[in-house]
């Protein structure tokens, strides 16, 4: 995958915890894309296909900071 489309994750790191991680990817790498209530989904678009953050962890914004890296990621924006 990361090959072919390029990263399709990310953890936050807090000391030695993984408080935060989540998954994307292209449609055609997803075989239940098309049971996603979204769907059909374009061939171009990018699936959320998983986010987690551990309860102990949330309201500190990593969920926040994970989906915007994943539109940083997309536009190649720093």
């Amino acid at each position: 995958m990361l090959l072919e489309w390029g990263s399709c994750g990310r953890i936050i790191y807090v000391d030695n915890v993984r408080p935060a991680t989540r998954s994307t990817a292209p449609p055609s790498a997803v075989p239940r894309a098309v049971a996603f209530p979204t769907a059909p989904v374009s061939a171009d678009a990018v699936l959320l296909t998983a986010l987690r953050v551990l309860p102990e962890f949330e309201r500190g914004g990593l969920g926040r900071v994970l989906v915007q890296a994943v539109a940083k990621d997309l536009t190649g924006a720093a």
